[in-house]
């Protein structure tokens, strides 16, 4: 885990990349108003949580945070506040913080299931990880969506495992908690959904419990946690962001890079060469000398 802590804290004057300008301004605009006005792309919680160490250095809120144009209100946001990339350094501090605990979750789930190696294992694969090492010191929404599906994942298995409605509500929190995160968390009930049936019906429970008793529990938690995320009047923002996720997913709506050269296509051979430029050698060799 050092290789995370000095790549991303490296240098606090650094250079804000891409979206975490408005990202960052976006959270501390839904702290300081109370309301989710700006970057709609994605939902408020990981910029939340990445802002609220913000309020104690009271920063400067433009006035342009009313007009809902989330990218010129963070241009202005960074320049109305000199403390600004200190204030960055701090937000990205937060995001170390997530992806440790993301580390010490993968650890433990690891341990759980296959001993003490499992879990260091499971350990160098998560720090060695390409997009760990490229996410964990930014402000941005993947890290604390894979930890919250993780966290999700790790008590929808608990669930499966011993059965209850206490247990299905955690499960259902966890989805709640993706979907507060980045709209593509709704990939999580899929993968609820795959788990559920090749595990059958909790230990000791019928199909009919779970359907009578346990699923409307875990609904009930994942409608609280998107009302309680949201705000009541929060709430159309919700659709909102679906209506900007579905645009951004389609063909040809993101600019993507590789290797010196954009498209709005992609290319074919994308993730065979991500794979062998960007992944470190020590995880590949890990990956096939634990796998034999």
């Amino acid at each position: 885990m050092a290789a995370l802590v000095l790549h991303s804290i490296g240098d606090e004057r650094k250079t804000p990349v891409f979206d975490e300008t408005m990202d960052l301004a976006s959270g501390y605009q839904t702290l300081r108003t109370n309301s989710f006005r700006i970057g709609h792309n994605h939902p408020p919680l990981f910029k939340v949580i990445a802002a609220a160490p913000l309020l104690a250095m009271n920063l400067a809120l433009p006035e342009t945070w009313k007009t809902t144009d989330e990218w010129n209100f963070g241009t202005d946001f960074m320049s109305a506040n000199p403390r600004y990339h200190d204030a960055l350094f701090v937000a990205r501090g937060v995001m170390l913080l997530v992806g440790l605990a993301l580390g010490g979750l993968v650890f433990a789930w690891g341990r759980r299931r296959d001993g003490p190696l499992g879990g260091l294992v499971a350990l160098a694969c998560y720090a060695l990880y390409p997009a760990t090492l490229g996410l964990a010191g930014f402000v941005g929404a993947d890290l604390p969506l894979a930890a919250s599906a993780a966290l999700a994942m790790w008590w929808f298995g608990g669930y499966l495992e011993r059965g209850g409605w206490r247990r299905a509500a955690l499960a259902g929190l966890g989805l709640g908690l993706c979907l507060l995160m980045k709209q593509s968390g709704i990939l999580l009930l899929g993968a609820y959904g795959v788990c559920g049936l090749l595990a059958g019906p909790p230990r000791g429970a019928t199909w009919g419990a779970v359907f009578r008793r346990d699923m409307p529990a875990g609904l009930a938690a994942c409608a609280a946690a998107i009302v309680v995320g949201y705000g009541v009047t929060g709430l159309p923002w919700f659709v909102e962001g679906w209506a900007v996720f579905q645009r951004l997913g389609g063909k040809g709506s993101v600019l993507n890079y590789l290797n010196g050269e954009f498209s709005l296509n992609g290319w074919w051979h994308y993730y065979a060469y991500a794979l062998l430029v960007k992944t470190p050698p020590p995880m590949l060799a890990l990956l096939a000398g634990y796998g034999w």
